[in-house]
Formats: C-alpha cells, structure tokens, sequence
C-alpha cells in the first residue's frame, strides 16, 4: 500500500540525479513516459518510438523537460494542505 501511494503522490526521480553520464534528451523521454496525467505521455508507442530513434540519430527530441514552475504547479496539485500552508 504503501509504494502505491508513493507512486500516486511523488514524481519519478530525475535518472541524472544518480547517474549523471544519462543524457539529458533520454532523461526527458524516460520521463515523459513516466507523466501522471495520462494526456502528457506519448499517445501511442509508435510516437515513442520516433522519439527514440530522433534520440539515437543525434536529432532534437520532441519531448520537453518540464520546467520549474510546471513541477511546482504537479506538486500543488498533489498536496493542496502544504500549498496553501506555504502561501
């Protein structure tokens, strides 16, 4: 029970934060994967999969990193009693 409310409640670890020789392009994707909202995740495997290989061919990503203000606003979300706490 308790893993499956973590899952529910906190975002994935950044993979660079332990293992810095990932590159960033895969961090993203790994990530983008790995999106609670459904809608934020690839739509189909096919998708990924043109992103792996752009990744492979030194090509720019379609993903994007979230930026900070977008983790600020998942984790709101996630925790209404500390937001309003810390407001």
């Amino acid at each position: 029970f308790e893993a499956l409310k973590k899952i529910e409640s906190d975002e994935p670890s950044r993979l660079r934060t332990s293992r810095r020789n990932v590159p960033v392009d895969l961090e993203t994707i790994c990530l983008r994967c790995l999106e609670k909202e459904p809608t934020r995740r690839y739509p189909s495997a096919a998708a990924l999969a043109d992103d792996l290989r752009r990744f492979l061919d030194g090509r720019p990503v379609k993903a994007k990193a979230s930026s900070w203000t977008e983790r600020a606003r998942k984790w709101t979300r996630r925790n209404p009693a500390w937001a309003a706490l810390f407001a």
